[in-house]
């Protein structure tokens, strides 16, 4: 088999290293010597909308489990609107622990190419993936 057709992703160096000629003169050797000049490249920021979601989707359902919460005693439906509140609060913490994996899943493809840590995204990705399994099953045991 030929190593040319299996080719891995190169990752982009961190820095480039550019040969510019400075003048230095030693006093003892009167010649030119050639040093290289260290140009640093920072990678780009990484920004994904899916955590913007997440966080509106959150927020949304800690809105619609207060809002269900406090109509609870209101009215004689209230203990539907109690129901329908925690499923809907579930569901929507389901969506956002989905938008989180998407969200980390792209932060660790992002940190492989500029060559960063991947530590703590692994994590949190690992802690997503948990909290939706644990989600989805309380969420189906329990509303389905």
């Amino acid at each position: 088999m030929n190593d040319d057709s299996v080719s891995e992703p190169e990752k982009p160096p961190s820095s480039v290293v550019i040969s510019v000629p400075l003048v230095q003169k030693d006093s003892e050797q009167r010649s030119i010597q050639q040093q290289p000049e260290v140009i640093l490249i920072q990678a780009p920021k990484f920004n994904h909308p899916a955590r913007t979601i997440s966080s509106i989707v959150t927020f949304l359902a800690i809105f619609v489990f207060l809002i269900s919460f406090f109509s609870f005693g209101s009215s004689s439906g209230g203990f539907s609107h109690l129901e329908f509140g925690f499923q809907s609060c579930c569901f929507l913490f389901n969506v956002a622990f989905i938008l989180e994996i998407v969200y980390y899943g792209n932060l660790i493809t992002h940190n492989n190419t500029y060559g960063e840590d991947n530590t703590w995204p692994t994590l949190n990705l690992f802690l997503a993936l948990v909290l939706a399994g644990i989600g989805l099953l309380i969420f189906l045991t329990n509303f389905f």
